[in-house]
């Protein structure tokens, strides 16, 4: 009820407002002379009440009208609430409800044999705390990623939550139902969001280390299949139909971002808000994204004249509406599309699912027009849409349909979550939160695509490195498990033979198969 109020799933209706109250004790106190806002709920503290702090919960139970609607009812005022409680609990580390009496029930201290949850978890049922505006924001930005998750997720996290705060209503009556009623919670989430994979590292030690001992005895002499990836200086993209869908709408010219940041936490972090050189480096989203695509369009090799297998890119515009800014399919109208794309302005909202229509009937007539080619879509965005999850997913879905197609996506100066949904898979969503700037990004998407890797196992322990470039033996980099190893170690194990390069590992000491070995090189183009 919590994220259908916040206005969410509504469309282009009539908004009918309710200003709605509540109230919610807690174990731990605040005082403040403003009222805490988390979006669309305001929380006010009441000072002189004598009992435990209280707190008044004000918000707008609004209720969406359309033209299939015949009468409006305001209801689930108490689900509101009751999700609230379940959200402050868990983000304050602390203890909400309803009833006060409650509050006084879980917080009661005493000996050990009578099993007060609050002799075990003493802070979170502690009396004498305060919270500080740290534990606020905190908890606000939780709420904040609660809101933004998709319906199914939502109504998961939140059963997760009430399990949570159910666990310690029964404690003291039975503790074995308490802990059950916690593992029932992680392994539901771990059942719908872990995607984590086991390494060898997550093992028990003792018992790893005796199988260490014994693999090394037999290992050595065992050959070892490594990735190999080579790649050129200028990496360009073949054989690929490619569709680039990006946001102009108003937020895109309203925040100038740093061009050497890109995201405003890394834009603070390094101080380019003050004063001095650093300051004119700002820029505003817009003009970063038309340099950095025009950079990609740059990557994509296009001949003189185009043919049925050559490659192929087209750029789509969106905020409240889509249109095809261009395409390129030749050297010559490569120029003409960057051309285009620089005359690109910011306006209007944000919707998904008109853009992510049109780009499924282009793709789809770019692959009937060149049935070899791999598809590629890459759709930018820097906010959240207008519009309902189930629409654009559904939109989504049938992009992704097109056969030989891959989707990713870019939430540019901001983690959005249905971004996620739309791409082909969570590997293929990228952030400026997690990148160095949105040029790193394409970057990576521009390896993905180009670059292919290969497998290849190891003769006498050595691997070939084929048609190495010899002036960048130097830019050799070696991968273990993910994690870069030294460029004197690198160098230490390269050896020729025969005018052949080698990467030697056993002088890496990397013939144990436990190992997941990348090498990246450089070949003559």
């Amino acid at each position: 009820m919590l994220q259908i109020i916040s206005g969410k799933f509504f469309e282009d209706g009539e908004i009918v407002h309710n200003e709605c109250n509540g109230v919610l004790y807690s174990n731990v106190a605040f005082h403040s002379m403003h009222p805490i806002e988390y979006e669309n709920i305001k929380i006010n503290t009441v000072d002189w009440y004598p009992g435990y702090p209280c707190y008044v919960i004000s918000y707008d139970n609004c209720i969406e009208h359309t033209h299939k609607t015949s009468i409006l009812v305001k209801i689930g005022d108490n689900v509101v609430i009751e999700q609230l409680k379940y959200i402050l609990s868990f983000s304050l580390n602390a203890i909400f409800d309803e009833s006060a009496s409650v509050i006084e029930n879980l917080c009661r201290r005493g000996n050990a044999h009578d099993n007060y949850i609050s002799s075990y978890v003493t802070e979170t049922f502690d009396k004498e705390r305060n919270f500080t505006r740290e534990d606020w924001e905190y908890s606000i930005q939780f709420y904040k990623k609660m809101m933004h998750l998709a319906r199914d997720e939502y109504k998961i996290v939140m059963r997760c939550l009430a399990a949570y705060h159910a666990s310690f209503s029964v404690f003291s009556k039975d503790i074995s139902l308490s802990y059950s009623i916690l593992v029932y919670a992680l392994e539901t989430l771990s059942e719908n969001f872990d995607e984590y994979t086991t390494s060898w590292s997550d093992y028990d030690q003792n018992a790893r280390k005796k199988l260490d001992a014994l693999l090394d005895k037999v290992e050595n002499n065992v050959e070892k299949t490594v990735a190999l990836k080579a790649k050129a200086e200028q990496v360009q993209v073949l054989n690929t139909n490619v569709i680039l869908v990006m946001d102009i709408s108003l937020s895109m010219n309203d925040r100038p971002v740093c061009t050497d940041h890109t995201t405003e936490k890394e834009h603070r972090d390094a101080g380019c808000g003050k004063r001095g050189d650093t300051w004119l480096k700002k820029d505003k989203k817009i003009n970063i994204a038309k340099t950095v695509i025009n950079k990609f369009i740059d990557s994509i090799k296009l001949p003189d004249q185009a043919t049925t297998d050559s490659s192929i890119i087209e750029v789509i515009k969106f905020n409240g509406w889509p249109d095809v800014v261009g395409e390129a399919s030749n050297s010559q109208s490569k120029s003409d599309l960057k051309a285009k794309v620089n005359r690109l302005g910011a306006t209007g909202g944000t919707w998904y699912s008109r853009p992510l229509a049109m780009t499924t009937e282009e793709i789809t007539k770019l692959t009937k027009e060149r049935p070899d080619n791999i598809n590629i879509v890459i759709f930018v965005s820097d906010g959240e849409p207008a519009e309902v999850d189930k629409t654009i997913k559904d939109e989504a879905d049938k992009l992704k349909a097109v056969p030989n197609t891959t989707v990713y996506t870019v939430g540019f100066d901001a983690d959005i979550e249905i971004l996620k949904q739309i791409a082909t898979d969570y590997g293929k969503y990228r952030t400026t939160d997690q990148a160095s700037s949105l040029n790193t990004i394409f970057n990576e998407i521009v390896d993905e695509i180009a670059i292919k890797t290969e497998e290849k196992q190891s003769v006498s322990g050595r691997i070939e490195l084929s048609n190495v470039d010899l002036n960048k033996t130097n830019k050799v980099v070696i991968k273990v498990n993910g994690t870069a190893i030294s460029a004197d170690k690198v160098q230490a194990a390269i050896v020729t033979e025969n005018s052949k390069y080698y990467i030697d590992l056993n002088k890496l000491n990397l013939s144990s198969l436990r190992d997941d070995v990348l090498i990246e090189y450089f070949i003559n183009e």
